[in-house]
């Protein structure tokens, strides 16, 4: 699972509507899947900046040096971009979702491939998963955080079902990016106040929910994000900002594709080289952490 059409476009958590909607969740990645299976090779600023988290959560994998056959679980597999370069390798991947869409697009991906027979995919809850403790060598949950209605439990799940020692590799969304430091929405007095004024117009139900993913996102700052993978049972070991942009205050680009292309990729080199406030402003963070087992 992961963002979606309407990258920027987003509320931090504080405008969550209720804790548990994953009917609208799925509704949400149903509609969205055939988006997610031709995002990847976007000419597109959201396309290279999922690009180039997958090919560092990749590279993170390939470091980890997992034996041919190791045993890797995905969580919200999405399109299957991940799942199916795990298969690659020779690992044996349970790739689940809960979007059958999405799961249908995972199927066609890892069919096309040939690697079906190392793939199998499957309808699953991360908030409770069925598959025993210490089962696998390496958990993955690649644009799943932002979605969770109850995200302790389930990183306590991955925790759970990951070996003792054995990676887990995710990303989350961070409140802090620059492309919503930037935007005039963000900063708007009525903020809080029209926020209110939705979550109680909700609660009612006299609101219906937006086709957009704005109400059903939860953003995490760097320390939010290590405090809650501590309470999960797992130890942080590397922590990593990846993409910036697009950005669009308030809606309208600032700049053509092509040279907004060129500035996110510019930012992201001086973010690897280790430029304070571009780390803690990127649009994600992507984790390599440890289950205590």
């Amino acid at each position: 699972m992961d963002a979606g059409p309407d990258l920027d476009l987003r509320v931090d958590h504080s405008d969550v509507l209720t804790r548990g909607p994953q009917s609208h969740v799925d509704a949400h990645f149903d509609s969205t899947a055939r988006w997610w299976r031709d995002v990847y090779d976007a000419p597109t600023t959201e396309g290279a900046i999922y690009r180039r988290r997958r090919d560092r959560v990749l590279a993170w994998i390939d470091e980890l040096a997992l034996p041919e056959g190791a045993s890797v679980l995905e969580v919200g597999a999405g399109a299957g971009v991940v799942a199916v370069e795990l298969a690659r390798r020779g690992h044996r991947v349970l790739a689940v979702e809960s979007s059958e869409a999405m799961l249908t697009v995972l199927r066609e991906r890892a069919a096309a491939s040939g690697v079906a027979d190392r793939v199998t995919a499957a309808t699953a809850d991360v908030h409770a998963l069925e598959e025993p403790a210490d089962a696998f060598d390496l958990v993955v949950a690649i644009g799943v955080l932002p979605w969770l209605h109850a995200p302790q439990i389930a990183l306590g799940e991955m925790a759970r079902v990951a070996r003792p020692g054995a990676a887990v590799i995710l990303t989350s969304d961070n409140r802090a990016r620059l492309s919503s430091r930037i935007d005039p929405r963000r900063r708007a007095p009525l903020r809080p106040l029209l926020r209110a004024l939705r979550r109680e117009l909700r609660r009612r139900g006299t609101l219906p929910m937006p086709a957009r993913s704005d109400f059903l996102m939860h953003l995490y700052d760097r320390d939010e994000l290590l405090a809650m993978l501590s309470a999960a049972g797992l130890e942080a070991e590397r922590v990593e900002p990846v993409g910036f942009g697009p950005f669009a205050p308030a809606g309208q680009p600032l700049l053509p594709e092509r040279a907004m292309i060129r500035l996110e990729a510019a930012l992201q080199r001086r973010a690897d080289r280790g430029a304070p406030w571009l780390r803690s402003a990127s649009f994600q963070h992507v984790v390599l952490a440890r289950a205590r087992g």
